[in-house]
């Protein structure tokens, strides 16, 4: 453990290391202070959310956090490596994966230190954004636990055939971050959290079919079908991941994408409005059996939904006998 990092550890039963790493403390004293802050907090949210599965919490300054990302064991072999959102519509403050651990399904929490900071102080408006940032990353807990128990053996495992596995890749964050953003719905300034959520997917649906575009361009010239279908799958499947945050925040407050003119208005106008239909209403169809789900059919119909909306910008996927897939890109 490097000299700028503290470490204390909760004893309440539900137990759970908190790693301070890099600045942002006057004092080893100060940092202590701060994660016991951030651990009652959680304990706090245990009462209404079930976060016995939370294996660690991490609190560091963007460098450390970074690394801090990159160092986690996960317990298993994954495709990517960690790393926080980085891009003109989305900047990553705070993340919540999954590992394993003993074989166990457990989740591991990162908190950028200058989001989260607030905590410690009596600004409501700053404070407000943190308690609501903490609590979503805690329903990530809960989500994540919940969907292991309904399907034992099925999270983080490697799935066989490639295009399901591909598809797994991208439903996943849409299920997880609309459902995390039903259960913190109403904490902290759930408006100024609704307004962040809705400019970010105004965002991306403004951008995505310039970006498929220009990556379309590339692909003339490179031909490399693996580089296309990961773009492609990447930029439909962020605007799906982004537009499941607003869903889950609306959906929690009981209302509706349709409440909301600007986004109302610009998404009528635009070729992915059958899509944002078919999204709100997997997701809330998913939702409204939350943890007493029979089978994953609901969540494989938002990976078909995925790659629907691949297709229609021009990327299709024909399956071998194998378990692989042959690229067709129309273009």
């Amino acid at each position: 453990m490097a000299a700028d990092d503290w470490r204390t550890k909760s004893t309440a039963p539900m137990s759970f290391p908190v790693t301070v790493r890099g600045g942002g403390f006057h004092s080893e004293a100060d940092a202590k202070g701060f994660a016991t802050i951030v651990a009652t907090c959680i304990r706090v949210f245990g009462c209404s959310l079930n976060l016995t599965s939370l294996d660690s919490v991490t609190i560091a300054t963007e460098d450390d956090y970074t690394q801090s990302l990159l160092e986690l064991d996960r317990g298993v072999e994954t495709r990517s490596m960690l790393s926080p959102t980085k891009e003109d519509h989305a900047y990553g403050v705070a993340m919540t994966p999954i590992v394993l651990r003993n074989g166990i399904v457990k989740s591991a929490m990162f908190l950028r230190t200058e989001f989260i900071l607030p905590l410690n102080n009596s600004e409501p408006a700053s404070y407000a954004g943190a308690l609501h940032l903490l609590y979503h990353e805690c329903a990530h807990v809960e989500v994540s636990m919940t969907l292991d128990r309904a399907f034992p053996n099925f999270v983080l495992r490697p799935i066989s055939d490639f295009v399901r596995s591909l598809k797994w890749l991208h439903l996943l964050p849409c299920w997880d971050e609309f459902a995390a953003c039903y259960l913190s719905a109403k904490i902290g300034d759930s408006e100024s959290t609704l307004s962040g959520y809705m400019d970010t997917f105004r965002r991306v649906l403004h951008s995505t079919r310039g970006e498929i575009e220009d990556r379309m361009r590339a692909y003339r010239n490179h031909g490399n079908d693996d580089v296309i279908m990961h773009d492609m799958f990447t930029l439909c499947g962020d605007l799906l991941k982004f537009g499941s945050y607003l869903l889950g925040a609306l959906s929690g407050q009981g209302r509706s994408w349709t409440d909301l003119e600007e986004v109302e208005e610009v998404v009528s106008r635009s070729w992915f409005k059958p899509y944002l239909v078919r999204l709100d209403r997997l997701l809330n169809e998913i939702m409204g059996s939350y943890g007493k789900w029979d089978s994953l059919d609901r969540f494989d119909a938002l990976g078909d939904l995925i790659e629907d909306v691949v297709a229609e910008n021009g990327l299709f996927l024909t399956r071998t006998e194998d378990g692989g897939a042959y690229v067709h890109v129309s273009c």
